[in-house]
């Protein structure tokens, strides 16, 4: 009877349909009588697996005990429009998490150009997105974190406007109301990827590389604020910055194919492999960092299926173990993967043990850890049983405590935060 009311299937055909899962609460509890309050529960499946890991708070920590250098987190998006600030929750949490209770009134933004020369692309100055960047201190100043957000998505604008009669009046007048929103939803959202895989891929990679190179420019007083700007990596006192800063990344969804894409394609580029001959202090000090990476609502092995991997894979132990045949060739000393996933967010994939191994560049020197949380609860209800809404388990990483715990604080490692320490589950993995 219940499987019979055309909004259950609707709701789970389209997973990703914002209030699907709230209006098939609402005919659950309407037709078996069941109580919001009696069908609500909180699995709270947190379940970790992976090698020990610091998060973001020591090096906040050891910048009070030795000044100098400055934390900066770079965050890249996933599908759909983001305008500047779309962030504005996560760096809430993650600021209150780390003590940072000072802001910069002003935040500084500005739009991003193509790197010079790169005739072969054509680019010319078209713009790459936009990027603006909040900076959090404590009260005394001695622990200052710049967070930049990147806004890439439109570069895909003028792409998927390909699509645009499909949702005006004059066409999707013919649809169901629902139906409508939920096409609405999937034109503005599902054809990313694919755009991704064709013409903009470039553009989309550069704009992460050009967000990388400012992070790496200097401190906030170098970065400049309003119109067009483009970066260069062999200009200023960057390798001095590599060094003394510590860098993060957060990215979601798509942004985690991405990010991975364009850290390859820095250790791919011509440029990379003139420097390494030159033994450049750049290269050196790329060589010597480590650059975490906490992926939220993970789609590496989903993403993987239209790309073909690295020519370089399966060979950790020869760049990346001193003494091994080709260890000055790697890129960075360790690129460390956080990749979390709730199990019911139907577009988000653990990462499988050897995943590393077999498909990420062995000069990126990867490390995966793997994180399985329950972001979105469990409604339990007669007939159907169990169900959460897709949605949440896509986008509400950030408002659980235990994502921005093992964030900012790691596992096993030092100050576990107490969510992650009373909520989760460790295994522990080593390669020895």
């Amino acid at each position: 009877m219940l499987l019979k009311n055309p909004l259950i299937p609707l709701c789970l055909a389209l997973p990703l349909l914002g209030g699907c899962a709230s209006i098939a609460k609402g005919v659950t509890e309407g037709i078996m009588g069941t109580g919001g309050e009696e069908s609500q529960k909180d699995t709270g499946i947190c379940a970790i697996r992976g090698p020990a890991y610091e998060g973001i708070a020591p090096a906040l920590e050891h910048q009070a005990a030795v000044p100098g250098g400055i934390t900066k987190v770079l965050m890249v998006h996933g599908i759909g429009k983001h305008l500047p600030g779309y962030s504005g929750r996560l760096q809430d949490k993650l600021t209150t998490a780390l003590g940072l209770d000072v802001v910069q009134e002003q935040y500084k933004e500005f739009t991003l150009l193509p790197p010079l020369p790169r005739p072969e692309l054509n680019l010319g100055d078209q713009p790459l997105g936009t990027l603006r960047i909040n900076r959090y201190t404590n009260k005394s100043g001695s622990r200052e974190l710049l967070f930049y957000e990147l806004a890439w998505s439109a570069i895909i604008d003028s792409t998927k406007a390909t699509l645009a009669y499909d949702t005006t009046d004059e066409y999707a007048y013919h649809r169901a109301t629902l139906n409508r929103t939920a096409k609405e939803f999937i034109d503005s959202h599902i054809p990313d990827p694919i755009i991704y895989t064709g013409d903009n891929h470039q553009k989309i990679l550069l704009s992460v590389n050009q967000s990388l190179c400012w992070m790496i420019s200097g401190d906030w007083n170098a970065l400049p604020n309003g119109g067009q700007h483009r970066c260069n990596p062999l200009e200023g006192d960057t390798a001095r910055h590599v060094r003394e800063d510590d860098i993060a990344i957060i990215t979601h969804s798509l942004g985690s194919r991405i990010t991975l894409d364009a850290l390859q394609s820095i250790a791919t580029s011509a440029l990379t492999q003139r420097l390494g001959q030159q033994r450049h202090p750049l290269l050196q000090a790329l060589q010597d960092k480590d650059i975490p990476v906490y992926m939220l609502a993970n789609q590496l092995p989903l993403l993987q299926l239209g790309f073909v991997k690295s020519d370089i894979t399966g060979q950790r132990d020869r760049y990346c173990q001193a003494g091994g045949d080709r260890y000055d060739q790697r890129m960075f000393r360790q690129v460390r993967i956080v990749a979390f996933s709730d199990p019911n967010d139907l577009l988000s994939y653990a990462v499988p043990p050897r995943f590393g191994e077999e498909f990420i560049d062995s000069r990126l020197c990867p490390q995966v850890v793997n994180v399985t949380v329950n972001v979105a609860p469990v409604t339990s209800a007669p007939v159907i049983g169990t169900f959460a809404n897709p949605l949440a388990a896509h986008n509400d990483y950030e408002a659980d405590e235990r994502v921005i715990g093992l964030i900012t604080n790691g596992i096993g490692a030092g100050k576990t935060a107490p969510a992650v320490a009373t909520r989760c589950q460790w295994m522990e993995t080593r390669r020895d």
